[in-house]
């Protein structure tokens, strides 16, 4: 079986709040505004975005072809676009610093309240979508840079999001009402629901676990369209609904519309005796999921096919953090697993995990 070894540690002087990765080439937003690029296995900043003091909430690379390299963030209420790209021999200089008025693209968005702000942002092609804390779900049209907003939304914080794989324009959103929400951008209209509501805990090996409400505070959806949303009880629930292996699985026909978030077709694990703030799939792997615990813990668990068989709450492998005391949240790449967040001085962190092949070594060294 594959597991992990340490890596690389990357310390910021703010708080790490967010992270993206394509190839090996990292993005860190944090709690100051700054953006920061770094070429792993290289820990020097290449490029850096520095910011007015207002927190990086969320941060993708662009989905354009031409701009990999070119990022969208979210803060307060503005998303902003920047090119993260490097020129041939390039290196940390006059050149390679960004200000805010550098922006290839400033998207505000107008807020529901005074003290609203824009959390968790994602990427398909020509659409960006986002979450508030209002609980609006809103949707960029990026040819026109136009703003909408769905119909429906949470009663409270909306958080994570994310594109359904097959669906060009479907998304599901989680929030602190407990629920997760199923959406067609393209029309705002809301398409289904789930009350999330975990089983009780059982046994004396799990006091305490029931008293936190089930906020969702990580979702993911792997390519063949289960669904992973991660709770603050330490609970996930996997929604096999949607899944086309599932329903072929299960002898079942092909509905024409998603039903990934159809209870019935659901299950939880525990992932955790704790708040779990984000859930990532594997991507060279879609049956295994990556859990990141509050307190900076990452776990791999094997996820099955479809509820003909129970998920195991028992992880493959769990590694605690080296320097982080509460963490942010994760990716994962063939570069390995990223976890951000902060250390015990208030620093931002970066810890990365190697994946190992089965024969332990790493296959892309």
């Amino acid at each position: 079986m594959a597991g992990i070894e340490p890596g690389a540690i990357i310390e910021t002087p703010s708080p790490v709040s967010c992270i993206d990765i394509v190839d090996s080439v990292v993005v860190l937003g944090c709690e100051d505004g700054s953006v920061r690029r770094y070429d792993l296995p290289a820990t020097k900043v290449q490029k850096a975005l520095i910011g007015e003091g207002q927190s990086v909430s969320w941060i993708r690379f662009c989905s354009v072809k031409g701009k990999e390299h070119y990022i969208w963030l979210a803060t307060g209420m503005e998303i902003l676009q920047y090119n993260f790209a490097l020129q041939h021999g390039e290196e940390l200089m006059t050149g390679t610093i960004l200000r805010t008025k550098d922006a290839t693209a400033r998207i505000s968005v107008p807020p529901e309240t005074e003290d609203d702000e824009i959390n968790e942002i994602a990427l398909k092609k020509d659409h960006l979508v986002f979450t508030t804390d209002s609980g609006r779900i809103g949707c960029v049209e990026l040819s026109s840079n136009t703003v909408t907003f769905c119909r429906q939304m949470h009663r409270n914080i909306a958080l994570p999001i994310a594109f359904v794989p097959s669906r060009p324009t479907e998304i599901c959103s989680g929030g602190y009402d407990n629920t997760l929400l199923h959406f067609d951008v393209r029309t705002g209209t809301l398409l289904s629901h789930f009350d999330i509501s975990p089983p009780l805990p059982q046994g004396e090996n799990t006091p305490g676990i029931s008293l936190s409400p089930p906020f969702a505070l990580g979702l993911a959806i792997n390519s063949d369209d289960i669904v992973a949303c991660s709770t603050a009880t330490g609970h996930v629930w996997l929604g096999y609904g949607g899944s086309k292996k599932a329903s072929s699985t299960q002898g079942k026909r092909k509905s024409r519309k998603w039903n990934g978030l159809k209870s019935s077709d659901g299950s939880w694990l525990l992932a955790g005796n704790g708040p779990i703030v984000a859930v990532v799939f594997n991507p060279a792997n879609d049956a295994q999921l990556i859990t990141l615990s509050l307190h900076g813990n990452i776990s791999s668990f094997e996820i099955p096919d479809s509820t003909a068989e129970q998920p195991s709450s028992q992880p493959q492998w769990t590694v605690p953090p080296r320097k982080m005391i509460k963490a942010a949240t994760l990716v994962v790449s063939s570069t390995g697993i990223l976890s951000c967040g902060v250390t015990a001085n208030n620093r931002g962190v970066l810890e990365l995990w190697n994946i190992l092949s089965a024969q332990g070594s790493n296959p892309d060294r």
